[in-house]
């Protein structure tokens, strides 16, 4: 049976990445590890994952490098899918150094030319490369990658038994999820120009970050602070008994946006920017959302015009909408990639 690990040098414990790997890691038919460098805040979720040998590192000083090193040498992969380029890096190192028979794979989360810590260069000595959407294919096929190293499987999710609640009011009733960043990659202050902009709007935030008490002060001077409610952080966000019309999403990039997975196989329709990369792989307008050109408020307002639409298609055809990425469908086409690169990467 072939064997493949999962390593990075570090994960945070709360992220849609670690949802991806338990889901992966639980429902794949080849022999698996995990094994990530550094500490990790939050270790919950590794109980999700059954039937894999789990390895976190203790040391987060230079030692971690040791030990990933380490880890390397007595590796006995036949894939090893990664998940940062400097992790990469120590792995090709290892390889050339210890003649490894490994092959190393990369499994970036995030879009590639918006995230400062992808070091190109490391990149494209994988010898073969996941995309979690088409724009990250199209991102490594810039980098000079050839088409046929780069395998396009997406990202998991299950289809959900419980689907939320829709709306039926005259109201717009809006949820987002994600962290509290006003600017960066969440764009929150877009968000709040939204609800300003749109007095039919009222919205549920779950999440936390650095910029919740500006964002709080921000929507008392705009007058709108009776309109959001800020739901703070939660293991379950899932878990509440409101009505909405679509789940929203303004961030000025993305790597794959699970939370539109998570709203749409609940039934809940998305509203997104049209940010690399990913939402466009999963939104079809009229069916499941709509798609917005980023930072436009006239686009947004389209958006919110068309919901009304939305509301007359049931829940299960939206949750239907995206079956590629459900269960044994996903789980088959990343098998069939993982095993060609074996066979002829």
């Amino acid at each position: 049976m072939m064997k493949i690990e999962v390593l990075t040098k570090y994960l945070s414990g709360h992220g849609g990445t670690e949802t991806v790997i338990s889901s992966v890691l639980n429902s794949i038919s080849f022999a698996t590890e995990l094994f990530v460098a550094k500490p990790m805040p939050n270790v919950d979720w590794l109980e999700k994952i059954n039937d894999s040998r789990i390895t976190v590192g203790k040391y987060s000083d230079k030692r971690f490098l040791l030990f990933l090193i380490y880890h390397l040498i007595q590796n006995s992969s036949d894939e090893i899918l990664i998940l940062d380029t400097d992790t990469l890096k120590v792995a090709k190192f290892v390889k050339t150094l210890f003649k490894k028979k490994y092959k190393i794979v990369s499994w970036i989360h995030f879009s590639i030319n918006d995230e400062k810590i992808v070091d190109e260069k490391e990149l494209r000595k994988a010898d073969a490369h996941l995309a979690i959407s088409s724009g990250i294919k199209k991102q490594l096929m810039q980098l000079g990658i050839p088409e046929k190293q780069i395998f396009l499987v997406y990202n998991p999710i299950e289809k959900n038994t419980s689907l939320v609640n829709r709306n039926d009011s005259e109201q717009i009733r809006l949820k987002y999820v994600g962290r509290i960043q006003l600017e960066g990659q969440k764009n929150i202050k877009f968000l709040l120009e939204v609800v300003r902009q749109n007095p039919s709007i009222y919205i549920n935030v779950f999440g936390s970050g650095e910029d919740l008490n500006e964002a709080k002060q921000i929507a008392d001077n705009y007058g709108i602070s009776q309109r959001i409610h800020w739901m703070g952080w939660s293991n379950d966000v899932w878990n509440d008994d409101e009505k909405y019309d679509a789940l929203f999403l303004c961030s000025n990039f993305e790597g794959f946006p699970m939370v539109l997975l998570e709203s749409i196989s609940r039934g809940l329709p998305v509203i997104s920017a049209d940010c690399p990369t990913g939402p466009d792989d999963i939104i079809e307008a009229g069916k499941n959302g709509f798609l917005f050109k980023k930072n436009s408020l006239k686009d947004v307002q389209k958006c919110i015009n068309s919901l009304v639409s939305l509301r007359t298609v049931p829940s299960l055809k939206v949750q239907n909408s995206i079956e590629k990425f459900y269960g044994d469908i996903y789980i088959n086409n990343l098998e069939r990639a993982l095993s060609t690169i074996q066979n002829h990467g």
